[in-house]
């Protein structure tokens, strides 16, 4: 068996067996020819170079798959150092956003609109709040429109409705220019006439504070001045209030219309008061010597003051004369003996508009309810005496 271009990295080749001289010896480069082997020879040969080359290549695998897992190690450690610091110098992702809730809030009902033109501005105001409720849900100009039908009655705003749909159906799709159209229609043409109008007719059959709710809801169609809308608020009081603000204005009367307004308000709250006050006082403390009234029937006074405003005398006994037809007494005075007012009492009385005579209600002596008619003559004569003495 022969051999050519053999590189047997510049050593001599020794044949088995033969380690001893006489081998020929060749460089690196040198080209040779074998001696020939018998079949042993050649097996031992194949044996070693197979055995060798085992050996060498699981050292080298073993060696390949420890190099391989300490890399691995190594890459694994430096990976989760640099997630470390990316995590530490990388700014907090912002807060989830709040996903807007599409599902409609519950809200008031609009009113049914009816046609009445004093009905527009309050149908129309919760119209726009529930829309705007509702924002999420209701969106479109078109989803507006459609809404809006939903609270007009059967007659004149429905055929309304059924006219735009049917011959500008366009106006759908603008819901600012399909409540134009719609005011256009319906509400008053002369509000500042007719808020006028109303103003003039309204008087306070109620709390002031209603009175001056209503008033400012007229008036706020108009130009007044300060001092016109304090006269025309003034005109509709009630009488008893009118007789308090005579005495209560006298030094210092507001000129703005709000602050005459809340000291209105005030001194009406006052006067209600003691009118609940002394209804409940009369209820409670029925007069001496009321056994000729019947027990299911509590104690009455003819007169209840309209406008109280300061607290009553304290209470004196009087008696109490028969009951009268309708099963009521009037209220007997003219039993407790008097004397005359101090200085400071009749002037009390005179600046709260009081009765010089029972000190209750903004009445004149001549026509006070607490006085007997015997004493209403025996005090004009009086009068008329004093009157013809002086003359």
């Amino acid at each position: 068996m022969s051999y050519s271009d053999a590189n047997l990295d510049q050593t001599s080749w020794v044949p088995p067996g033969n380690t001893s001289e006489g081998v020929p010896t060749t460089s690196s480069t040198d080209t040779f020819t074998l001696p020939p082997y018998s079949n042993e020879e050649e097996r031992l040969v194949i044996q070693r170079a197979l055995f060798g080359l085992g050996h060498n290549f699981e050292s080298f695998s073993r060696r390949h798959l420890e190099e391989s897992q300490a890399t691995s190690q190594v890459l694994t450690a430096l990976a989760n150092q640099i997630i470390h610091l990316s995590n530490a110098l990388a700014p907090a992702p912002p807060p989830p956003k709040a996903v807007a809730s599409t599902s409609a809030p519950r809200v008031c009902e609009p009113r049914m609109y009816d046609g009445s033109p004093s009905q527009v501005d309050p149908f129309v105001r919760e119209i726009s709040n529930s829309l705007f409720l509702q924002r999420h849900c209701i969106s479109t100009d078109r989803e507006k429109c459609l809404y809006f039908g939903f609270y007009l009655k059967d007659g004149p705003p429905s055929a309304w409705y059924a006219a735009i749909e049917k011959h500008n159906p366009m106006l759908f799709d603008d819901y600012d220019a399909f409540l134009n159209a719609f005011k256009k229609h319906f509400e008053d043409s002369d509000r500042k006439g007719t808020a006028l109008t109303k103003l003039r007719k309204l008087v306070q059959t109620g709390p002031a504070s209603t009175y001056a709710a209503q008033f400012q809801q007229y008036s706020w169609e108009l130009d007044l001045t300060e001092e016109t809308s304090i006269e025309m608020f003034y005109t509709g009081l009630k009488d008893e209030v009118k007789d308090t603000l005579t005495y209560a204005f006298l030094e210092n009367k507001p000129t703005k219309f709000d602050q005459y307004v809340t000291k209105v308000i005030d001194i009406d709250n006052k006067l209600h008061r003691r009118v609940v006050e002394r209804k409940d006082g009369s209820s409670k403390s029925p007069s001496k010597g009321s056994s000729s009234f019947s027990s299911s029937k509590p104690f009455q006074s003819v007169f209840v003051p309209a406008s109280p405003v300061s607290p009553p005398v304290a209470s004196t006994s009087f008696t109490t004369p028969s009951s009268s037809s309708n099963g009521v007494a009037p209220m007997e005075i003219d039993s407790v003996k008097r004397g005359p007012l101090s200085k400071a009492e009749r002037a009390y009385r005179a600046k709260n508009g009081l009765c010089f005579y029972c000190r209750q209600g903004m009445h004149s002596i001549a026509d006070c309810p607490n006085m007997s008619p015997k004493k209403k003559k025996q005090f004009k004569s009086n009068k008329g005496k004093n009157a013809s003495g002086k003359a």
